[in-house]
């Protein structure tokens, strides 16, 4: 789980970092959720900002060789959480 500000959604350097070191399980795996979470009592617009934190997530590991067909996003307004979820599967 990668924590965000609450009016973030742009990655931290620590946020690369923490993804870096799960790159060569991810390029392994048959499948990727990446689930962005934004509170919607916290941001009039949470949908939007809750994926354009997986959308972000998404960018940053096509950009580091995993394939993005593996990759699916969902949102999540409803928990109090800012942050982005992967859930890996195979």
């Amino acid at each position: 789980m990668l924590q965000f500000e609450k009016m973030a959604a742009k990655l931290t350097p620590q946020q690369e970092e923490q993804l870096m070191a799960l790159l060569p399980q991810l390029k392994d795996v048959k499948s990727i959720i990446l689930r962005g979470y934004c509170n919607k009592k916290d941001i009039g617009n949470a949908k939007d900002s809750a994926l354009a934190r997986a959308v972000n997530v998404e960018k940053f590991l096509v950009s580091q060789g995993v394939p993005d067909h593996k990759m699916s996003l969902r949102y999540n307004t409803d928990d109090a959480e800012h942050a982005v979820e992967l859930e890996i599967g195979g």
